[in-house]
């Protein structure tokens, strides 16, 4: 388990350099996570300054409710996003080869290949 997850903590490290390789584009994608979850909760909050309460859930309540609503959202872009990989372009254009040639799980190389960053947001 130990060797899984050090084998995770460099597969992160060495997407984090290769999507930084495009220091802009990387800044416009963290800039966007940002600016998405803050014009909802500005959203919320425009809604709310005119209904107060929208059948009895206040403010507060439906922020929480969409904030925990995010969590699956966040764990699925985590850890299983690149599953969506395996059959549109892994298998279709052969590029499986390579996690059948290493002596990692090939499952577990194909989901910690990479992370999405919205995940963190």
């Amino acid at each position: 388990m130990k060797k899984y997850q050090r084998m995770h903590l460099i597969f992160i490290r060495q997407y984090l350099k290769q999507i930084m390789e495009y220091k802009a584009d990387f800044l416009v994608g963290v800039v966007g996570v940002f600016l998405t979850q803050g014009l909802n909760m500005l959203f919320l909050n425009i809604l709310f300054q005119h209904i107060p309460l929208l059948d009895g859930w206040s403010f507060h309540q439906v922020a929480f409710i969409y904030g925990f609503s995010l969590i699956p959202k966040g764990i699925d872009h985590l850890f299983f996003d690149n599953l969506w990989a395996l059959g549109q372009h892994l298998i279709r254009k052969g590029e499986f080869d390579k996690y059948l040639t290493r002596p990692i799980s090939p499952l577990f190389h194909i989901l910690v290949e990479t992370f999405q960053i919205d995940a963190l947001g």
